[in-house]
This record gives C-alpha cells, structure tokens and sequence, in this order.
C-alpha cells in the first residue's frame, strides 16, 4: 500500500542558529483557511465566540484565545491556527479548507529580527512599526508569505506554501549569516 503520509516541508536540519538568531520550521498540523460567504460574518462571529472564544479578525490582526489563533490573511480571509474542536458549526457561514499539508511555517527569533527580514521583505518589520498581535502578507524574498507577530519582541513566524519551504530556507539562511556576518565584522 503506497504511504500517503506527508514528508517535512524542508530537506536537512529543522532548527539552526546563526549569529543571534534561531530559525524553527515546522508544518502545523491543526490550521483551517476559513472565508465566510457574503453577508454571513455576523453569524460565523457567533459561533467562533462561542465555541472558540474568538471573533474574525479585522486586517493584519490576529486574535487569540489560549492556544488558538485566527490570523487575517488577506481579504475575507483567515487562517484558524491550533483548534482541537470540530469545525462543522462554521460549515453553513464560511467556506472552510485544510490547509495542515500546504502551509510550512519558519519561526525567527533573535535580537536582529528586524535586520534579518528587512534584507527580504519590504514590510518595516521593527517592533515599533509591526507590533504585537499583527499579521501582513508580503514577500519573503520572491516568496509570498504571511508574517505573523506576537506579543514577545523578538519572535516573528512566516507561513508560506510548502512547495516554496526550501526556497524560503535558503533565502532566511543566507539573510541570518549575512547579518551574522555584518555584526561580527562591526566588533
């Protein structure tokens, strides 16, 4: 019988340092694109505060409640990250899609957070200009990628399709050792 399962969304290592800065890729298992149908927010609103404790989030927000999380991903859309419920109640209010095998995710962490993606993305990705809680789509080099923040300073995660994983490996890897590189010219 052929083995369906799926492969990690990247070749070689899943967590590398480089400088000050750590990069974790996973592929989240529990995440649902969630786009309502016209005129049916309200009521969708309804039951994700009820059975989720959320509301749909307004655009580059991101509204948690414990360990789940309804990020904005462009108009009309949503990405619901880590619900352990059923997603039936919102089948008549919203076109629901699995995204568990599409999305890769890359979390950047360190001090040269902002120095790291401004080699990448246009977006001003300094915590005074790109807060907690917010989410924008933009590029990641040539990738397109969704830039999710939270309410610690120096942590940013980056979703992207999982075919462009290893692109989006590449591109953070080279960013991370050129800053690295930058920094221990500058001592």
């Amino acid at each position: 019988m052929t083995d369906l399962s799926l492969n990690p969304p990247v070749t070689g290592p899943r967590n590398m340092s480089c400088g000050a800065m750590r990069l974790t890729i996973d592929a989240p298992q529990s995440i649902t694109a969630i786009l309502p149908h016209p005129n049916s927010l309200d009521a969708l609103n309804t039951i994700l505060k009820s059975d989720f404790g959320l509301r749909f989030p307004k655009p580059g927000e991101v509204v948690t409640k414990d360990q789940t999380r309804l990020i904005w991903n462009g108009l009309d859309h949503a990405l619901l990250v880590g619900a352990e419920t059923a997603l039936t109640p919102l089948a008549p209010y919203a076109l629901l899609a699995d995204q568990g095998g599409a999305l890769a995710r890359f979390t950047l962490t360190g001090p040269d957070l902002a120095d790291v993606l401004a080699r990448l993305c246009p977006l001003d990705l300094r915590p005074s200009a790109f807060g907690p809680n917010h989410a924008a789509r933009s590029l990641l080099g040539h990738i397109d990628a969704l830039f999710v923040t939270h309410t610690g300073r120096d942590l940013i995660e980056i979703f992207v399709m999982r075919s462009m994983a290893q692109s989006a490996l590449t591109e953070l890897t080279h960013a991370m050792q050129g800053v690295a590189a930058r920094k221990s010219a500058a001592l």
